[in-house]
């Protein structure tokens, strides 16, 4: 009864899962793989899924089954215009108000919707509110089954409009991870000049030395020198 289980809660004696107990560690991901010794599981500790009933789905029917079951058990009933907001969104997690009008008005099904932060909580599973209720955060999960439905060029458009929005708020070494996604080493150029004019490397913080680190790795050490 619910009574007897709140209060175990109250009074400290249950026990309370939360999705990190029922997922494999990588321990016991790797276990996993020498227990089922199939050559079709091709297990990545940073890629693969750590929930068993996952594993087993991706043993049977591949990465390709795991996405389709994803999508059509998280996505299924989702009108079209939104699911096409939601997919381009969760190219970018948390979501918020500026990253849903970032990627809201391309041409989806001819008709421009753009969702409110409910509109996402309410529409997808596995999602939380910020502690500040401004942004939602959406599961791993459910932004690769979001995701896997965009084409090239739509991913492209996306992630152009995200980083542009996320060099503005100056979140530099997220924007030059997406800049360098579709190619634009050009902009990533304008972001290292624009720190190196700031003086904001002068400053040997780890936070600098990861996006000093996110800027080499698509131009090159000479040429942010040379920014």
């Amino acid at each position: 009864p619910f009574e007897l289980h709140r209060r175990a809660l109250i009074d400290g004696t249950a026990d309370v899962l939360g999705e990190e107990d029922l997922a494999f560690d990588d321990d016991e991901l790797s276990a996993f793989v020498r227990l089922r010794g199939d050559d079709r599981l091709h297990i990545s500790h940073e890629s693969s899924p750590r929930w068993p009933a996952l594993l087993e789905l991706e043993r049977a029917a591949g990465q390709s089954g795991v996405v389709q079951y994803l999508v059509e058990e998280l996505l299924g009933g989702i009108e079209p215009q939104l699911l096409g907001v939601l997919r381009r969104a969760a190219l970018h997690t948390p979501i918020d108000d500026e990253v849903i009008a970032a990627v809201a008005d391309h041409e989806d099904h001819g008709a421009t919707v753009r969702p409110t932060l409910a509109d996402v909580a309410e529409s997808l599973p596995m999602t939380t509110w910020s502690d500040d209720g401004v942004s939602v955060v959406v599961h791993d999960l459910v932004c690769e089954a979001l995701v896997s439905g965009l084409d090239d060029d739509e991913r492209r458009w996306a992630l152009g409009r995200l980083a542009a929005l996320l060099t503005e708020r100056g979140d530099y070494s997220v924007a030059v991870g997406l800049h360098e996604a579709v190619g634009d080493l050009a902009a990533i150029e304008s972001i290292a000049g624009r720190i190196v004019n700031d003086l904001y490397l002068r400053d040997a913080t780890d936070a600098n030395r990861r996006l000093l680190d996110a800027i080499r790795r698509p131009l090159g050490q000479q040429r942010v020198l040379d920014a």
